[in-house]
């Protein structure tokens, strides 16, 4: 009892300096932003200074192909996972990574599909830039809370974790929209 207690105390205390942290950020005009820039794939992303940029896959496979961008204090799954698919649609990324999801029903603006009895996935669509996105929501039913959200463009996929809601919309759709990919 003592430890979860204790994990509950530190729990609040990291959430208050997140959302702290979060006003902080949307105070900042995205060019003031760190700046992360991939020759071997083409792109580049900003992100906030407070927030850190980590590699993922196998070590001998860093390459830029995913990333996570997220608070230093918090957990990789409480923040912005990315993955770079090269040449691929957004229809050949949400098949294969997606594969429960009807994409015959992409083709229309909005809708929802049933995983399970606790959870359902809402489907939209809407442009970044010059990209149309597809932004899939997880929620969870009983409590009608987003518990995870996925965006998807050709050639790249943005899966946010934010449980709890740690990490700010406002903040993701800043750094989804700072994403170039370099012809």
């Amino acid at each position: 009892m003592m430890k979860f207690s204790i994990w509950i105390i530190v729990h609040v205390l990291i959430v208050q300096q997140v959302f702290a942290t979060q006003s902080l950020i949307l105070s900042h005009d995205v060019s003031t932003w760190k700046k992360y820039a991939n020759t071997l794939y083409s792109y580049e992303i900003a992100y906030p200074e407070q927030l850190e940029l980590y590699m993922t896959g196998l070590k001998s496979k860093r390459d830029g192909k995913s990333f996570n961008i997220q608070f230093p204090e918090i957990s990789q799954m409480h923040g912005l996972s990315v993955n770079i698919y090269p040449n691929k649609t957004i229809k050949q990324i949400i098949k294969e990574e997606l594969s429960f999801i009807d994409i015959g029903s992409l083709e229309k603006a909005t809708f929802e599909q049933s995983i399970n009895k606790e959870q359902l996935i809402r489907i939209s669509k809407y442009q970044i830039k010059k990209h149309l996105t597809v932004s899939i929501e997880f929620i969870h039913i009983p409590t009608d809370s987003v518990s995870m959200r996925m965006d998807v463009f050709d050639g790249v996929l943005f899966t946010f974790h934010h449980p709890f809601g740690h990490f700010n919309q406002e903040i993701s759709n800043k750094i989804i929209s700072s994403f170039i990919f370099h012809k």
